[in-house]
Formats: C-alpha cells, structure tokens, sequence
C-alpha cells in the first residue's frame, strides 16, 4: 500500500535532500492516490515531509510511511560537523531556524554531540524498523530506483532519474573558502580542510569502535527487514 504522504526522518546530510528531490520529480503527475491527483504544480511539502527529529522513528502513522536513511558515521559525523562549524545560515530544521556556530566552536565537543544523536537515531531504527522503511545511504544515493519502488509503489524509470541527476547536479557549489554551510543534493569531490580534520579525530576517538558496531548492527537489521519486502 502506498500512503499519500511520506516523512523522510534523518540525520541531517543523509542524503535527505536528495531523497526528497527525486522522489516528488519522478512520476508525481502520474500518481493516483485514494482518488488525489498529484499534479506539477503541488507544493513538495504536501506530498514528502522532510524532518531530523530521532524520537519519531518510535511512532507509527496510519497515513504516511515513515523512511530513514542510515549513513556510516565515519561520513556522517564529519559532514555534520563541517557544516555546523561554518555556520548553518539561514537552515531550518523541523520548522526551526538553527543558529550560526562561530568559528570557535569545540570540534571535539561537536563531535560528542553527534555520538549521541546517532545513537538515538539507531534506537529508533532497532526499536520501530517495521514501521519504517528504511534504506542505506549508499541505496539512496548509488540505487535510487530500488528506493523509489518501495516508496511509490513504482517501478523506476532509469532515464527519467538519470534526467534528474543531471539537474540535481546543476545546482551543486563547491566549497570555498569561508563558505561551508552549502546544502548540496548530491555529495561534492572537493571538502574544506576541517572535513578531513574532524575525520581524523573521529578515527581518534575512543567511541569510536562503539559508534562504527552500531551502525554495522543498524545496516543489517536494515537489510534483513528489506529481505522480506
């Protein structure tokens, strides 16, 4: 059964921006759903909620099909904290403008921060996965036709998403200098320094292995449950 509405429910730079372009461009004008036509001019937030909260992985919706997407933190935390550390601009997070972080913001503190936000993300997951529909990352982004079957009810047309690939990427910015607070669909080759510093120190750190067995642990309770789709 395909629900009318969709929340995607994420770590922020888990391919949820991407997730969200692909799934409300490809085939929307074809969808009939419970008699609602989806034509082009329908606002994406009708159709596809977008949110980072972990503590609704834990409900269950009648009307909407709750998704998430599991990143390896290595990535992950990385991506996050680059972002966080050059300033989030004018990002809004579940309806909430987040705040600009100086220049001075404790990387190693930031990187505590997310320990715990990953953790709640895969409780979650353990807790609720057959209410969800959850994906990797390297699904969504190097398989996207297999997650918008299990998401539309359709079968991908591989031309179409390769079309909308090609105009995701028109959009992509590169980081410069002093600018690391893009929100790029797909991910991007060329990183600032801190990217690569805050990886090291990930690496580094004593939770570390705790952090990895936990998302190795999520994937496979990921790929199990979509054995039996």
């Amino acid at each position: 059964m395909v629900n009318n509405r969709i929340l995607i429910n994420s770590a922020p730079r888990s391919a949820t921006t991407w997730l969200q372009f692909i799934l409300y461009h490809h085939k929307i004008t074809s969808l009939n759903i419970n008699n609602i036509k989806y034509g082009p001019d329908i606002y994406s937030s009708a159709f596809i909620i977008r949110s980072h909260v972990p503590v609704t992985l834990l409900a269950k919706f009648d009307d909407i099909t709750q998704t998430t997407i599991l990143r390896d933190p290595l990535d992950l935390i990385p991506s996050i904290v680059t972002k966080t550390a050059g300033g989030l601009r004018d990002s809004v997070v579940s309806g909430i403008p987040q705040p600009i972080e100086r220049d001075y913001a404790n990387l190693e503190s930031l990187i505590i921060d997310k320990f715990i936000v990953y953790k709640n993300y895969a409780h979650g997951i353990e807790k609720n996965i057959k209410n969800l529909k959850p994906f990797t990352f390297d699904q969504v982004t190097l398989n996207i036709e297999y997650v918008v079957k299990h998401l539309l009810g359709l079968e991908a047309d591989n031309k179409n998403i390769d079309n909308l690939k090609k105009s995701a990427k028109k959009t992509i910015k590169v980081y410069d200098k002093g600018d690391l607070g893009l929100n790029n669909a797909l991910p991007v080759d060329k990183k600032p320094d801190v990217y690569y510093k805050v990886k090291d120190m990930l690496l580094n750190n004593t939770k570390f292995d705790e952090i990895q067995k936990i998302y190795e642990d999520s994937k496979s309770l990921i790929l199990d449950e979509q054995s039996i789709w």
